[in-house]
């Protein structure tokens, strides 16, 4: 089964989980774990805008998992509603499981400490920031740039003093709903056609003076305190070009099955053909295709695969 992780069921969260139900199949399984730990005010229902009146002092989760089983045909999507604050202790506990991450949270210090923690863990994040007219949003997957790669490293201070600045100039409501509507198109295709994702990552910036919206290529930087320059270690290789359809795919799950999680597979073929089919049988399997076909030559194709569960 897909486990999507939302943090953050706000500004951003609201349409980010209305556009992942939106397009998500209505014949496949998803499980959505919603973590927040506030309640609806009044002062949230100019931008949250699956929350009215009637839901004041009712916890956010819960409201959203309701109304979202109102609004889309959930027969096969199953949500667990968790009213607590993500922090440095609870994090492992709280995105266990996960296959991707979003991003809804209003706080500099849970942005960052997301960031780190799923680079870490290699497990793809769909990070989401809005301020006063402008936005952007960025899919932080392993081997790809993060949140640090972009913006630089932050000194205590100066989390601070972002933490000041956005509660100081307030978001306009349409922003987050764009912002949020990009970040479930990423965490949709990381899901459902994980060859669309592939390196380098996209940073996409919004902004509502003008209506504008920019899309650029971002890499990994060789002083990220994270480390995403360096060569992972933990990456295996299988090579099946000797092989066909439908030993390639039982060669592939039982390689994987030896592996811990958290592994980076590649594995070469002889034809591309058996690359794509290998990939979506491993999707329907719930791991991760990082890279669905490389071509390498000489009749080699080349998918790389992370073992996410």
């Amino acid at each position: 089964m897909n486990a999507l992780t939302m943090v953050g069921i706000g500004g951003l969260g609201c349409p980010a989980l209305m556009g992942i139900l939106s397009g998500w199949p209505v014949d496949r399984e998803l499980r959505i774990r919603l973590i927040d730990p506030d309640v609806i005010q009044l002062s949230n229902l100019n931008r949250q805008i699956l929350f009215s009146e009637t839901d004041l002092g009712s916890a956010k989760t819960i409201v959203a998992a309701t109304r979202a089983r109102e609004l889309f045909d959930c027969k096969h999507v199953s949500f667990e509603p968790i009213q607590e604050a993500l922090n440095e202790t609870n994090i492992q506990r709280l995105l266990a499981d996960s296959q991707c991450v979003i991003d809804g949270t209003d706080s500099a210090r849970t942005k960052l400490l997301l960031n780190d923690f799923c680079v870490k863990q290699r497990l793809p994040l769909v990070y989401g920031g809005a301020t006063g007219y402008e936005g952007v949003s960025l899919l932080v997957r392993p081997g790809g740039a993060c949140l640090r790669c972009v913006f630089g490293e932050f000194l205590s201070e100066e989390i601070a003093e972002l933490e000041g600045g956005c509660r100081a100039q307030g978001i306009v409501g349409a922003v987050v709903g764009m912002v949020g509507l990009q970040q479930a198109e990423s965490a949709l295709k990381l899901l459902l056609q994980p060859g669309d994702c592939l390196e380098p990552a996209q940073l996409y910036r919004f902004s509502l003076k003008g209506a504008r919206s920019k899309t650029s290529p971002v890499l990994p930087t060789a002083d990220c305190p994270n480390g995403c320059a360096a060569v992972r270690s933990d990456r295996k290789r299988l090579d099946l070009t000797h092989l066909h359809c439908p030993e390639t795919f039982l060669y592939t799950k039982l390689t994987l099955e030896k592996l811990p999680r958290n592994t980076e597979l590649e594995i070469l073929f002889n034809n591309q053909l058996s690359a794509k089919n290998v990939c979506q049988s491993i999707v329907e399997e719930g791991q991760l295709v990082l890279e669905e076909c490389r071509v390498l030559g000489d009749d080699r194709y080349q998918t790389t695969i992370a073992k996410v569960i």
